[in-house]
């Protein structure tokens, strides 16, 4: 029996146009299943890969609640800790550092005394006033944290709570991927050097390297480097903050310079320091932070070169 996808065979008195249509037809006949064949393999890796996009989205998301589920009932058990005036401060809905002073001043004279009165007001005070490092965060509504400033020293219970918290942090973290999973782990590093367990801060802040980007990445790496410097290793820092000075994210290229050059002068490194602050102004001469860089210069006795006059306004940091 013939098969019916060989080439049929041309006439050899048969005209050109039948020859090339007879030509194309075999070609067709012949090689449709193998063109069908790899149709279905693309269509195949397009829907293979919309499942897998469509799980990497679920499972961030699934991080992201158990996160928040995470950061809830830790806030709740340490509010038991605090005094009831400043809890209920505390515990409004959707606390903020606006929200907050909102709150206080919209009190009546005799609340706003016991407020003040209150054990915990008194480390929570600077944070309304915008005086804490931990401000900006606060300000996104992070109310454990707020709650962790607020109960100042931990006693060893509270400490026990607070790392055994971290430690759920971290198992999320190792549980999943991608940027959920680096937050994951901040907020473990963040717990863990609140109670005082430097190695494991340190083991978390590298698996924040090792899985986030951008700038959470950075901020890690910065933290990790000045624990190195501090403990006598200011080259492995230096090396590791240098690997930045090429960024994308220009205020990560510029600062990564600027950590640099403060780590290599606070170690008493000063020509190294000095040139790297040579570097920086031949690279950003024109920068809010060139400013500052000139006059640590001029503290260590150099002579740093003048800004350059834009041609253009100047929209860099």
């Amino acid at each position: 029996m013939a098969d019916a996808s060989a080439p049929e065979a041309v006439r050899p008195d048969a005209g050109t146009g039948f020859r090339f249509e007879m030509a194309f037809q075999n070609v067709v006949m012949g090689y449709w299943p193998h063109a069908l064949g790899l149709l279905l393999a693309v269509l195949g890796g397009f829907f293979i890969y919309g499942q897998y996009d469509n799980w990497k989205v679920d499972g961030q998301k699934t991080t992201t609640a158990q996160i928040a589920a995470q950061q809830s009932q830790l806030q709740q058990a340490l509010a038991e800790k605090v005094d009831p005036v400043t809890r209920k401060l505390l515990s409004s809905a959707g606390w903020n550092v606006y929200a907050a002073m909102s709150r206080v001043q919209g009190m009546q004279p005799d609340e706003q005394m016991a407020l003040i009165s209150a054990p915990g007001f008194g480390h929570l005070m600077p944070l309304l006033y915008g005086q804490s490092a931990m401000g900006a965060d606060l300000e996104r509504g992070d109310a454990l944290d707020a709650t962790l400033l607020v109960l100042g020293d931990l006693d060893d219970e509270t400490k026990a709570l607070v790392v055994e918290a971290a430690d759920r942090f971290a198992a999320i973290g190792a549980g999943s991927t991608g940027t959920a999973s680096a937050q994951a782990y901040v907020q473990a590093a963040e717990l863990y050097r609140v109670a005082g367990t430097a190695e494991q801060r340190s083991k978390a802040l590298e698996q924040v390297i090792a899985r986030g980007d951008g700038p959470m990445k950075y901020a890690a790496s910065v933290t990790v480097a000045g624990t190195q410097a501090d403990g006598g290793d200011v080259q492995g820092a230096v090396t590791r903050l240098r690997a930045f000075e090429n960024d994308p994210d220009r205020f990560v290229a510029q600062d990564s310079l600027a950590q640099c050059g403060t780590l290599l002068e606070t170690a008493g490194r000063t020509p190294e320091a000095l040139d790297i602050y040579t570097k920086f102004l031949e690279k950003y001469p024109d920068t809010r932070m060139a400013v500052e860089i000139r006059a640590r210069m001029e503290r260590l006795g150099a002579t740093p070169t003048a800004p350059t006059a834009p041609t253009t306004p100047s929209t860099t940091p």
